[in-house]
């Protein structure tokens, strides 16, 4: 039972460690052995996913980020939410930096906005639906490459204040989860999976020719 609530279970090979024989550790090497043989057992009939760590220490500990990472990039590629509450930061006014944790209405906004292809959002100022949909943007830009977003405000200020938001979101990402950037400026920021979010003014042209994946 206790084995099916962890999302990752390692088993750790006894091969090539030497233990220090300090009156607490069982060092005869036969003994140690048939242990493991009975643990790495019980672990192969409960879990066939679990992940075999060896070598040195700092090998182990490498392979446990390793491993750690890709689960972690699995739910955030798969769940939007949680990769916003786990892993972006925004700037708060007076608190600073803080974690984005989302409201349940924003919650239920980012479903929606999922399920519709076209949105019309009827709000009052300052509930974070802005922030909200610079944290979708960034998702689809890491997660969906090639994806084009296309932020349009009457003003160009207006527009380059959410890609302003993208910005900070990916700069405090864990390295990880970065692609790195082939352009980074005050009005555009594109990833190297080719995905790309920039600011436009509204204008009678704005957005033609423009192949858009997300617009805002």
């Amino acid at each position: 039972y206790l084995v099916d609530e962890y999302d990752i279970l390692f088993y750790v090979s006894p091969e090539g460690v030497e233990i220090e024989d300090n009156g607490v550790r069982e060092t005869d090497a036969k003994y140690r052995m048939a242990i493991d043989k009975t643990i790495k057992s019980i672990v192969e009939m409960y879990r066939k996913d679990a992940i075999t760590i060896n070598g040195t220490v700092e090998e182990r500990i490498e392979q446990v980020k390793k491993a750690v990472a890709q689960q972690e990039y699995i739910k955030c590629a798969k769940d939007p939410v949680y990769f916003m509450k786990k892993y972006c930061m925004i700037q708060h006014p007076t608190r600073g930096r803080i974690k984005f944790n989302l409201f349940p209405f924003q919650e239920g906004t980012l479903k929606l906005l999922q399920k519709n292809e076209r949105s019309i959002i009827l709000k009052s100022r300052q509930l974070g639906i802005s922030t909200l949909s610079a944290g979708m943007a960034l998702w689809q830009m890491i997660f969906q490459k090639d994806t084009n977003v296309l932020v349009i405000a009457t003003k160009q200020d207006t527009a380059k204040n959410l890609v302003t938001k993208v910005k900070f979101m990916y700069e405090n990402l864990p390295s990880w989860l970065k692609l790195g950037f082939e352009e980074n400026n005050k009005l555009a920021l594109r990833l190297k999976n080719g995905s790309q979010v920039k600011a436009v003014s509204a204008a009678s042209d704005a957005g033609r020719s423009e192949a858009v994946s997300l617009l805002i």
